[in-house]
């Protein structure tokens, strides 16, 4: 599924990933950064799913941030073309991980997204 089609679901899933190459973040980030995750997107109008920071590829370890993100939060987007309750987010996780570790790739779930609600919105 193309960029384009996801402007027209329901939820997009954001995909907030961040390669960790010299292993500098402390374990258990993705516990470390659930609740305020949670509390921030929820404030944001958009839904945390999850945080996978136990998987390596190629060993190298990495750090993903799984958001659902409503359709009008995913169409009002920054300069970058990144909605701005993902670059909030974004920012918030940007204190959390050493600054050495900068190695961000933001994008958008094609496989996760859908035109399906989300309990608890």
């Amino acid at each position: 599924m193309g960029d384009d089609r996801l402007d027209g679901l329901d939820w997009v899933v954001w995909n907030l990933q961040v390669w960790d190459p010299s292993e500098l973040a402390e374990p258990d980030v993705g516990d470390r950064t659930a609740q305020a995750m949670t509390e921030m997107a929820g404030s944001l109008g958009c839904v945390f799913d999850q945080c996978c920071d136990d998987d390596a590829v190629d060993g190298v370890p990495y750090y993903s941030w799984l958001v659902r993100v409503a359709r009008d939060e995913h169409l009002r987007c920054n300069d970058q073309g990144i909605p701005v309750a993902v670059a909030a987010l974004h920012k918030y996780l940007r204190t959390q991980i050493p600054a050495q570790v900068d190695d961000w790739q933001i994008h958008p779930d094609c496989r996760r997204s859908r035109n399906s609600p989300v309990v608890g919105v």
